[in-house]
């Protein structure tokens, strides 16, 4: 246990004022999230649903539009349009709709 929250735990339980007991444990919490909780950065431009399969997915979209771009034949055409099936569907399915689910019920 750390000796900074081992002392504070001890002025804790020597504490009788509530008001004082919220103060302590609000700055116990808030120190131990400080230490343990590695915070996300975030932009503009972040989506929250956005995940490492639809940065595959994204990848293999680019590429295939790519190829197409070089050489618009039927093959390429078709792996072009089953990359766009794949990503729409991963995109739209689970984490998007959840999110704004979440978000229509609050």
């Amino acid at each position: 246990m750390d000796r900074e929250v081992f002392h504070k735990f001890h002025e804790f339980v020597g504490q009788s004022d509530t008001f004082a007991l919220w103060e302590m444990t609000q700055s116990l919490l808030l120190s131990s999230k400080h230490k343990h909780v590695p915070t996300k950065l975030v932009c503009n431009h972040s989506k929250s649903y956005w995940n490492s399969n639809l940065t595959v997915l994204s990848n293999k979209l680019r590429e295939a539009r790519k190829n197409f771009k070089g050489r618009s034949n039927f093959r390429n055409g078709e792996i072009l349009k089953t990359a766009e099936d794949e990503f729409t569907g991963a995109h739209l399915t689970k984490p998007k709709t959840i999110i704004l689910k979440n978000r229509l019920r609050n």
